[in-house]
């Protein structure tokens, strides 16, 4: 788990909910090291927030592709 993060939740055009991380933490990198940006992100896996106006739970979960 990333302690302090920087998220909002916020809701698309055609309704549905996202997590959006904040932190640019690889901006401006010519060589993106993407197994560090894999394992950054795999931070917020299991993870769950509560949409204040609604009262949802979003659970950010392994995706199944």
């Amino acid at each position: 788990m990333i302690e302090n993060r920087n998220v909002s939740i916020i809701t698309d055009m055609e309704g549905k909910t996202i997590v959006q991380i904040n932190e640019i933490r690889f901006k401006g990198k010519r060589n993106i090291d993407w197994d560090g940006v894999k394992d950054y992100l795999k931070g917020f896996v299991r993870d769950q927030y509560t949409v204040d106006e609604t009262g949802d739970t979003i659970y950010i979960g392994n995706p199944c592709f």
